[in-house]
């Protein structure tokens, strides 16, 4: 990840390297955020090439299991055998005291942000959590780590 490139480069002395000692690499935060916007767009083209090559009819909306067979998508209903339910996730800013206060995000904004935060608490211990405080971390960020015992 990019976000190691800093520490990488302060132990590329240890393995040879001739690194200036006060040499301090900045991020382009917004490069940044384009890089990541024109990556997603990139994967998400993939994606689309794939499950069109393989014949996928993809219907995009809120779906509503109907009956043990059917589901429901933007008024359109279609019936199986098996349902399979496989939503992902979306993050949601849980209902805590404070919760609603500017500056409060999901990790769905976190990669929006227009510029980096010089100091950020992270709530939560998941895999997700422990990611973006790594992430922010290594571009320079001050991260604190919150999670439940």
């Amino acid at each position: 990840y990019g976000s190691h490139l800093r520490e990488e480069l302060a132990d590329a002395r240890g393995y040879g390297w001739s690194v200036p000692e006060d040499f301090k690499p900045e991020v382009d935060w917004d490069k940044l955020v384009q890089a990541k916007n024109a990556e997603v767009t990139r994967l998400n083209g993939i994606y689309k090439k794939l499950l069109d090559g393989a014949k996928v009819e993809f219907h995009e909306g809120y779906a509503k299991v109907v009956d043990a067979h059917t589901v429901e998508v933007g008024g359109k209903r279609f019936t199986s055998k098996y349902i399979c339910v496989a939503t992902g996730s979306r993050a949601v800013v849980l209902p805590v005291p404070g919760s609603d206060l500017p500056g409060v995000i999901t990790s769905d904004e976190a990669l929006a942000l227009p510029k980096r935060p010089d100091v950020l608490v992270v709530v939560g211990g998941g895999y997700i959590a422990v990611e973006f405080a790594g992430f922010f971390h290594g571009y320079g960020t001050e991260v604190h780590l919150v999670y439940r015992a």
